[in-house]
């Protein structure tokens, strides 16, 4: 099934995303992976610390990504072309398909949002169905706020592992959503609706939330 590609870079410390080098590196892994698949891939860059980089792209299967894309000698030199500029924090993927058309604002990536909120859910064990059911009943506040940009959620496909050696595999819930600006994504934390929409923080072992801008390179 077609799937959504969430991986970070960071940029080594004498580098900026200004660096030809690197533009000129991302640039050609960009048109390699877009013509590999048939899809568009999009980076965007992290506001907290720029010097985090954020790709997301489509990939038709975990098997054309994992099997025949990561191993193949164009990526492998794509890979060597960039290793004195950045370092590949992690990757992984989400049962998202971008192309799959739904209605509203609900389902689709909010790509051309000013800012994209990036939210990792790490989901506490045996609570995925009560955050399920939790975020299902109360997310509507938030597709109002942030309208008419969207919001689209995916679950972790490839999971980590609890510590241990029969640990468990960890659920992780991933939602992006559009805004304004950062203020905007704020000023939601101030209203009524959210101390519902907060309730989803109860069936949390952690969370992380960062903002992103697109980067056109």
């Amino acid at each position: 099934m077609p799937l959504t590609e969430l991986a970070l870079l960071h940029l080594k410390p004498t580098i900026t995303v200004d660096n030809a080098a690197l533009q000129s590196s991302l640039r050609s892994a960009k048109h390699a992976m877009e013509s590999f698949t048939g899809y568009p891939f999009h980076f965007f860059t992290q506001v907290e610390d720029p010097s985090y980089i954020y790709i997301i792209g489509n990939w038709t299967s975990l098997t054309q990504h994992v099997d025949q894309w990561i191993p193949s000698e164009k990526n492998q030199a794509l890979l060597e072309a960039l290793e004195n500029l950045l370092t590949v924090e992690w990757m992984f993927h989400l049962d998202i398909d971008q192309l799959a058309t739904k209605e509203g604002s609900e389902g689709i990536m909010p790509f051309s949002a000013p800012i994209v909120a990036i939210v990792r859910h790490f989901i506490a064990a045996g609570k995925k169905d009560s955050f399920v059911a939790t975020f299902e009943k109360n997310k509507q506040s938030l597709v109002e706020f942030t309208a008419p940009q969207p919001i689209c959620g995916g679950w972790r496909i490839d999971r980590e592992q609890e510590s241990g050696k029969d640990g468990a595999e960890k659920d992780e819930f991933v939602l992006f959503s559009g805004w304004r600006k950062i203020a905007h994504h704020v000023d939601f934390a101030q209203t009524e609706p959210f101390e519902r929409y907060k309730e989803i923080r109860d069936y949390l072992a952690a969370f992380e939330v960062k903002h992103a801008t697109r980067w056109e390179i």
